[in-house]
């Protein structure tokens, strides 16, 4: 019978509704078609590329093939039935070859040859070219309200579909013998996407093979729940392994599911009061669902340009440690041509004073003894410069020996007698009763270390005096090399900050003008070398304060050995 004959057939509803599986198919259709529509255009959004476009492609091809396949069971209209029959070969042939032609550009990263693109047009062609023939639709069946397929035509395009799925079971075999995938896709991203696509493609065309075989129709049912599971493989590539360089999606394809399965109820209720109600739900969920997208976007945004900023940072950061080295390393040599001039400059002065080029005067003397101090300070900066140097690049040499502490501090005291009676203070020294163990150090580092501090405590206080004391504490194992004072203090604002490069408490440069701040930086990297610490105590401005260095104790060293370390 032809189907112009026929036009609407009412048995066609009753013939229809009796199928098990009727009511059935508006839920395996168009949630499957809305949710592989709406991700591929998605992907396509975000990605506007090649592969994108292919993906939205491919999905729109099955979108619509669910669409008019739904016309053929649901239309009591013979000519609407024929219209929607006819296309399904065509949409069917444009999936399968725009979805192979995103699978291989997927893998290789690049664009297919033209002889490939050649060779899928060539075998499409034949099913545009005979969609309007007999060869397609011959007739229609007004008994069971079906077109009558021809089988040249129907077979053709099944056998197509396959080639497309059987060379991307080849190109997916190839990539994991070549691993050719490895250089641009995580293990995971790859394996994830290939599943996908692959039980699309095989779920898809089964499926519609079997049914048409078997003109069990309901089977094309099954093979449409392929596009949810490509989606939950491809969602589960995006969100874990970042597929496509895509981070919002996550958040889009939640949204996305939740408006298919709430919509698709629609098509299950029977009471107006019910369908009120899911069109609100429907309204709430794409309200939210919007919302929380856009929260998701600016989230994203706030993080890229915080990553942007932290890159930005680590250049300039790395640029910073170029530039700190660039004057560590002019520091180091503009010292050491500095050193040389001023040691000659010193003995020269010595020796003019002392008479060795004829008699001096007493006024030139003097004049030359502030010439002689101005060049010890030249000479202390110097020195301190090529320390800093030393340290920063990890070239100072430390020569380890036992010695205890006491011997050090009775040097420095020594030293400093004439100094604090100039100044009308009083300078003290507190031994223990029993001698300290022997540390292991470098004595001439530590010599450094405790003599700029009972210098820093001469200079900085005016009246009263300076305590020098040692002392051993055998719970902690440590020696005590502590200098109390009576002096300006330091400010709680100076404490975190005494120890850093150039760093000078607050008034001291009022008492003391030619001070660098480098003194304490120095000593603490001297102390640090031995395993000890330094430690400064102050209850405030005029209140005076304490210096603690603590050294381990090494008792275990033979006496008498030596050890020379750098670093």
């Amino acid at each position: 019978m032809q189907y112009g004959s026929i036009y609407d057939l009412a048995h066609c509803y009753d013939v229809l509704a009796s199928i098990p599986t009727f009511n059935l198919v508006y839920y395996s259709h168009i949630p499957t078609a809305l949710l592989g529509f709406l991700v591929g255009f998605f992907v396509f959004y975000n990605l506007r590329n090649l592969l994108g476009g292919l993906l939205f492609f491919s999905a729109s091809m099955f979108s619509l093939w669910a669409v008019f396949d739904l016309l053929t069971w649901h239309a009591a209209n013979s000519v609407l039935v024929m219209f929607s029959w006819s296309l399904l070969g065509i949409f069917y042939v444009l999936f399968f070859a725009s979805i192979f032609y995103f699978y291989v550009v997927y893998v290789t990263g690049k664009d297919i040859s033209f002889w490939l693109k050649l060779c899928v047009i060539f075998v499409s062609l034949p099913v545009i070219f005979l969609l309007p023939t007999t060869l397609n639709l011959s007739g229609f069946d007004g008994v069971w309200c079906e077109s009558i397929e021809g089988s040249f035509y129907t077979n053709y395009y099944y056998f197509v579909g396959f080639l497309f799925v059987f060379f991307a079971v080849v190109v997916f075999l190839r990539s994991i013998f070549t691993a050719s995938w490895k250089k641009r896709l995580s293990r995971g991203e790859f394996y994830s996407v290939s599943f996908g696509v692959l039980l699309l493609m095989l779920c898809f065309s089964w499926a519609n093979v079997i049914a048409s075989f078997t003109l069990n129709w309901q089977i094309t049912q099954i093979g449409l729940f392929g596009m949810p599971l490509f989606v939950v493989f491809l969602a589960y590539a995006i969100v874990r392994f970042h597929a496509f360089s895509l981070r919002i999606f996550a958040a889009q394809i939640l949204v996305i599911g939740m408006v298919v399965l709430v919509g698709s109820q629609l098509f299950f209720v029977e009471k107006v009061i019910n369908t009120i109600l899911i069109l609100w739900t429907l309204v709430v969920v794409v309200g939210l669902g919007y919302l929380l997208v856009r929260s998701v976007i600016q989230d994203l945004r706030r993080k890229e340009e915080l990553q942007k900023l932290t890159e930005k940072l680590a250049k300039a950061n790395q640029q910073l440690r170029k530039l700190d080295q660039a004057k560590s390393d002019f520091v180091s040599i503009a010292s050491h041509q500095l050193r040389t001039p001023l040691t000659a400059i010193k003995g020269f002065v010595s020796m003019i004073s002392e008479g060795s080029y004829g008699k001096v005067e007493e006024p030139v003397k003097e004049a030359l003894g502030k010439v002689f101090l101005a060049n010890e300070r030249l000479i202390t900066l110097v020195e301190e410069l090529l320390s800093i140097s030393r340290i920063e690049s990890g070239r100072i040499e430390y020569n380890f020996a036992l010695g205890r502490v006491e011997t050090l501090a009775k040097e420095i005291v020594d030293t400093f007698l004439v100094t604090a009676r100039q100044k009308n203070l009083d300078l003290n020294l507190i031994l223990p009763d029993v001698s300290t163990p022997k540390i292991k150090m470098d004595q001439a580092k530590l010599h450094e270390v405790f003599l700029n501090i009972v210098d820093n405590a001469l200079k900085y206080t005016r009246e009263g005096s300076v305590t020098v004391s040692v002392e051993h504490d055998e719970k902690r194992d440590v020696v005590r090399f502590i200098v109390a004072d009576t002096g300006i203090g330091v400010t709680p604002e100076s404490l975190s900050s005494i120890f850093q490069k150039f760093s000078r408490g607050k008034d001291v440069g009022r008492l003391h003008a030619d001070g660098t701040g480098l003194g304490l930086f120095i000593g603490k990297s001297f102390v640090e070398a031995h395993h000890g610490q330094i430690i400064v105590e102050s209850d405030g401005a005029d209140k005076g304060s304490r210096f603690i260095v603590e050294l381990p104790v090494h008792s275990r060293v033979l006496e008498g050995s030596t050890e020379s370390h750098v670093l």
